[in-house]
């Protein structure tokens, strides 16, 4: 049996409500049908990369068969993993590498872009550039975030 009253005020958690976010005009850089199902299959990747790795390190510690056998295992979905996306980009006729670069350019301008549309003074602009020249990105992505920065008016 509950002895606190839930009903009452003092007992009730705090709402938290978000902050009212101004209406920007940010449009995201959204992927062609071909970039998304390259992009599900590289995410694929990368999380069997970070499996493979952990898997590694279990085995570097602690070996026993069945760690073996779950590398190998691995191994083997990473094979199909990277041919899978071999395969796509040839269906399109499209370089792998050229299909890694237009998804690493889109996903790193949708996540930093948002930063610049927020700033509302120029000292919060100042700390966005700040913030992106500490990072490494891609070229193409640095000009596009200049070029906002630029158009950015207070």
């Amino acid at each position: 049996m509950n002895i606190l009253q839930l009903n009452n005020s003092q007992y009730q958690k705090p709402i938290f409500r978000a902050r009212k976010q101004e209406n920007t005009s940010f449009e995201k850089l959204q992927f062609t049908p071909i970039e998304k199902e390259y992009n599900d299959v590289l995410v694929q990747l990368h999380s069997v990369n970070s499996n493979i790795y952990t898997q590694k390190q279990n085995l570097h510690h602690f070996y026993s068969a069945q760690d073996k056998y779950d590398y190998q295992e691995l191994l083997k979905e990473c094979r199909k993993l990277q041919a899978k996306l071999k395969r796509i980009a040839k269906k399109y006729n499209m370089q792998a590498d050229d299909l890694d670069f237009s998804i690493g350019v889109k996903k790193e301008y949708n996540l930093l872009a948002p930063k610049i549309y927020r700033a509302q003074t120029q000292e919060e602009l100042q700390k966005v550039i700040d913030f992106i020249s500490s990072k490494r990105i891609y070229r193409k992505v640095q000009e596009m975030l200049d070029q906002l920065i630029k158009q950015k008016k207070f």
